[in-house]
């Protein structure tokens, strides 16, 4: 059975593959950890890292931010022209160029 506020936390074994679950031996008797949300300490850390919290259990946070997101790019002008630019051929010269060296030496060889 399922704790209300919040859930077991599984362990595999690497070398059997058995799973188990994690054990909270801080009382007396050591029973199943539970893992629990603390939001006021995932809001501290994407502050901390000037990031947006979002609670990802409505759907409605998510597609508020992804609306958010799709205004603030649809407003700027995409003013830049860099892109993706074809470069191997800096490269494909000099080795064309040992490719024929070595073919010639190895004619000369075999004669």
């Amino acid at each position: 059975m399922e704790p209300k506020n919040g859930g077991y936390m599984k362990i595999q074994n690497p070398y059997n593959n058995e799973i188990s679950y994690i054990e909270d031996e801080s009382g007396d008797i050591a029973e199943k950890a539970v893992s629990k949300l603390d939001e006021a300490n995932l809001k501290k850390i994407a502050k901390d890292m000037k990031f947006d919290y979002i609670n990802m259990s409505k759907q409605s946070n998510i597609d508020s931010k992804i609306n958010e997101i799709k205004k603030k790019y649809e407003n700027k002008e995409n003013t830049s022209k860099t892109g993706y630019i074809d470069t191997y051929y800096i490269l494909a010269v000099p080795l064309l160029g040992l490719l024929i060296y070595e073919f010639i030496n190895y004619k000369k060889k075999e004669i």
